[in-house]
């Protein structure tokens, strides 16, 4: 008796100590290999933005964005938008694909990772993952896309995109998570400016 109960004590230490590792306050959570580290979620938000190309055409899309440092709503807030030194970032696309059309989700579902090549899928996502180095420039070492995987949407409600991922980037490395983020209109309006970002 005295050393089942020692096993469950055990047991609590070990998932606590799991937890300390890879859980966050924000409500999501990052495992596996992400080039530059370990990747420790401080903030995630999440908007549908809407981009358009040569010729006119609109596209719309769910981005969700997973930061290693607070307050990226009020970054993508500011004018000029702010890019943190040192920062680690994931963006996650979501997007319904009709022949040349493609829009946010409306609804939950399973979108499989388009690495830019082949028949894009009808419900198609993207991840990237960067570093940024003291100059707020992309560090090309630490940055890798998603080649293969999917992103589960679990719910949509108001431009909040919460679910979970699990991929595999060109480095080779394999990355998982969750995302559960609150809605940031501001990223839209920051994604379609065209003005540099300022870095702090």
């Amino acid at each position: 008796m005295a050393r089942h109960l020692l096993m469950r004590g055990a047991m609590r230490v070990l998932v606590l100590f799991v937890c300390v590792a890879a859980c966050s306050d924000s409500g999501g959570s990052v495992s596996g290999q992400p080039p530059g580290g370990t990747f420790d979620v401080a903030d995630m938000i999440s908007a549908t933005v809407t981009t358009s190309d040569s010729a006119g055409d609109s596209s719309s899309s769910a981005r969700i964005l997973l930061g290693s440092t607070p307050n990226l709503c009020d970054d993508a807030a500011a004018s000029p938008a702010v890019d943190r030194k040192g920062a680690h970032l994931i963006s996650i696309d979501l997007r319904e694909v009709a022949g040349a059309t493609r829009t946010a989700p409306t609804a939950a579902g399973t979108f499989t990772i388009y690495p830019d090549t082949g028949t894009e899928p009808a419900k198609a996502a993207s991840l990237s993952i960067d570093m940024l180095d003291a100059a707020c420039q992309t560090i090309d070492a630490d940055s890798a896309s998603a080649q293969s995987g999917s992103v589960t949407l679990t719910t949509v409600a108001a431009g909040v995109y919460t679910g979970s991922f699990d991929v595999t980037l060109n480095t080779g490395g394999h990355l998982s998570g969750t995302f559960a983020p609150t809605t940031c209109p501001q990223l839209a309006t920051a994604n379609a400016s065209t003005a540099p970002h300022a870095c702090s």
